[in-house]
């Protein structure tokens, strides 16, 4: 990785600084972030996909702050961008041959199931609820078909994976303002206050992907100043999720870093470098102990799931009661109130729950039936892609089962699980690969994973 990289982080910090002080005013960010999604949908337009790459992640990472703080602009604006981008790629650019170059054909599940969210939405309790659904399952629907017709390079893996890492320090940017300025009231709660208003559940998703990413590029690169960059954008994001008081992001990153360890057991080497990381993680564990007055330990004691468990059980009473059709697209908020099942319109927060509660069997074999049979198509592919497209399933069903479906990152996510495809020509030995700047990603030999080198 070039010396910019410490430049490169540098910039993504303090322009997040910027932002989080509002030293621009939101709806100049908002501006300047349309016109950044217009940039982004014209390389749609030209089948610049590596371009599309370039941006999507900094559109991505920046969508919290935009619905907290600039809500005059499109709420799904990334779910839009999506949508009309890849239909526009699949419809003019892979139109003739779509049905021969389908290399996971289970995708169509994803496709039968929002033609049922449609079907079946056409008595809303709740308008405005049933339709944002729709739009977001839909995004998921054509990133995941483009995905299904189309393999990635190790070259736009690895981009993909840095600009992820790199937009997460923008956020951590915003979020750190709240700090600086202190007066920030710990409780035993989320805290918006310490996430600089933004969302912390939706922060939690960001942050727990770009952790991992940071992580395992930290244990993979044989770039030294780059591993030091990532060592402190590692502990800078990680103590700014942490603080925010939102468990679910710190569950993501633990749960992929042991998933990434069993994979890679035979790797001395990567528990080493582990190892050497555990005093920073130390460091980490005082500073948000004393940053919060012990309250961080109170937040990580509790007991349940913000209500998530109650709400999943209720979702299964309600397939129960609705096998066959369930109860509606964007029904289940008023739907548990109208039966006294909760106090409180709510979502489930669980979009496996939600097919089934709202769309009965159906629901749950075409939606459930997709993710089986990616798993199981995930399983047949060869090292060091399977472990990779398992990395990213895993994030989004954590994701997913912790947040519903409401942030761009898990259509992302979705598209590495599936195109992340066998490919000879991207994969080189060790030796090679350090020699050649255009290798951005590698089979490593020794460690048996992607590597990230020179770009």
């Amino acid at each position: 990785m070039k010396g910019s990289v410490l430049v490169h982080y540098i910039i993504a910090v303090i322009l997040g600084i910027i932002v989080g002080t509002r030293l621009i005013a939101p709806v100049t960010v908002g501006f300047i972030y349309m016109g950044v999604t217009f940039l982004c949908f014209y390389f749609f337009l030209t089948n610049n996909i590596n371009k599309v790459f370039k941006l999507l992640p900094y559109l991505i990472y920046t969508e919290v702050f935009i619905r907290g703080s600039a809500r005059s602009f499109p709420y799904l604006n990334i779910q839009y961008l999506m949508i009309f981008g890849f239909l526009f790629i699949i419809f003019f650019y892979n139109s003739n041959n779509l049905k021969s170059k389908l290399h996971f054909k289970p995708v169509l599940f994803l496709v039968l199931f929002f033609l049922l969210e449609v079907i079946n939405g056409f008595s809303p309790l709740l308008p405005r609820i049933t339709y944002a659904i729709q739009w977001n399952t839909l995004a998921l629907v054509v990133v995941a078909v483009w995905a299904a017709s189309n393999k990635l390079t190790a070259k736009q893996i690895n981009m993909i994976m840095e600009n992820i890492r790199i937009a997460s320090v923008f956020l951590a940017g915003i979020v750190l303002v709240a700090h600086l300025e202190g007066k920030i009231d710990y409780s035993s709660a989320s805290s918006s206050e310490a996430s600089n208003g933004l969302a912390p559940v939706q922060l939690s998703g960001y942050f727990g992907v770009s952790t991992f990413l940071l992580l395992v590029s930290i244990l993979s690169t044989f770039d030294k100043r780059a591993k030091i960059v990532q060592v402190a954008a590692l502990i800078f994001t990680l103590t700014l999720m942490i603080l925010t008081f939102s468990r679910g992001g710190l569950y993501f990153f633990v749960f992929t870093t042991l998933l990434y360890f069993y994979f890679n057991r035979a790797n001395f080497k990567g528990y080493l470098k582990f190892i050497l990381l555990l005093p920073a993680f130390y460091l980490i564990y005082n500073f948000v102990i004393d940053q919060s007055e012990g309250r961080v330990i109170t937040r990580y004691e509790q007991k349940g799931s913000s209500n998530r468990d109650i709400l999943v059980l209720i979702g299964l009473v309600i397939f129960q009661d609705n096998p066959v059709i369930g109860i509606g697209t964007g029904n289940f908020n008023k739907y548990i109130v109208q039966k006294n099942y909760f106090s409180v319109e709510s979502g489930v927060h669980n979009e496996y729950i939600r097919a089934a509660a709202e769309h009965g069997i159906f629901g749950v074999i075409t939606y459930w039936g997709f993710f089986i049979a990616l798993l199981i198509n995930i399983f047949k592919r060869k090292k060091p892609e399977k472990d990779y497209a398992i990395y990213f399933y895993v994030l989004f069903f954590l994701i997913t089962i912790h947040n519903g479906l409401k942030i761009s990152i898990q259509p992302l996510l979705m598209l590495l699980a599936i195109a992340i495809q066998p490919q000879i020509t991207s994969l080189t030995n060790r030796k090679k690969t350090k020699s050649n700047a255009t290798i951005a990603l590698q089979h490593n030999q020794e460690f048996g994973k992607y590597s990230s080198v020179s770009n």
